[in-house]
């Protein structure tokens, strides 16, 4: 499942917005209703663990800010309306428009036909949908890759810590410091020049990065 959050063509900010209390759970089935607003009274708690989609309604000019994938932190009620913290994830790439009330809005289980769809109203709704499976068929979500190195695809280890300082003796002591001071959290770390595995340092380094 995952909460779709459309507000107006001028856009969410970064870290905070609001969702009036008649906007919320609009166009969403009966049963998700029941599940996350038991007695009519939405689980804040709840919906904070599903991911989130931030949209903006469709502008007149075509011009809106595209959607974001992220998570809520925190949902507040005051007043009249829902208070909302939330992070985006910077690994998903903005997904346009025309993709999401268009192309994969079936998938989605977008309204696009009703009087006034999902794309032309400011709503807060929650969809029966694995929203990642949705976005990897339609070729979102991988990393971008660069053109002078790659990225492979292991997964990143939570335990290790990538040191970026200069190849220089010099700064040995601080390296050793660190690992130290890293170990005793239970985690280790690496600079590239403990890898070795390719011809060019660079991909060592990206290839750290990539893993920390």
């Amino acid at each position: 499942m995952f909460n779709l959050l459309v507000t107006g063509s001028n856009g969410w900010g970064t870290t905070h917005g609001s969702m009036k209390v008649d906007r919320v759970l609009n166009y969403t089935a009966q049963h998700v209703e029941d599940h996350f607003a038991p007695g009519g009274k939405l689980d804040q708690r709840a919906v904070t663990e599903l991911p989130t989609v931030f949209a903006c309604e469709n502008g007149w000019d075509g011009k809106q800010p595209a959607a974001r994938v992220g998570t809520l932190t925190r949902v507040q009620l005051v007043g009249s309306e829902y208070q909302l913290d939330y992070v985006l994830d910077p690994d998903i790439p903005p997904i346009a428009n025309s993709l999401l009330f268009g192309d994969a809005a079936h998938d989605l289980h977008i309204n696009t036909t009703a009087s006034i769809p999902e794309s032309s109203r400011n709503h807060w709704s929650i969809k029966d949908v694995d929203l990642f499976k949705v976005l990897l068929k339609r070729g979102l979500g991988q990393r971008p890759q660069p053109k002078v190195f790659s990225f492979g695809d292991e997964p990143v280890d939570d335990s290790l810590v990538a040191v970026m300082m200069p190849f220089d003796a010099a700064y040995n002591p601080v390296y050793e410091a660190l690992r130290t001071a890293i170990a005793e959290t239970g985690m280790t770390c690496k600079r590239a020049d403990d890898i070795w595995d390719n011809d060019h340092v660079v991909q060592d380094v990206a290839q750290l990065l990539s893993l920390a």
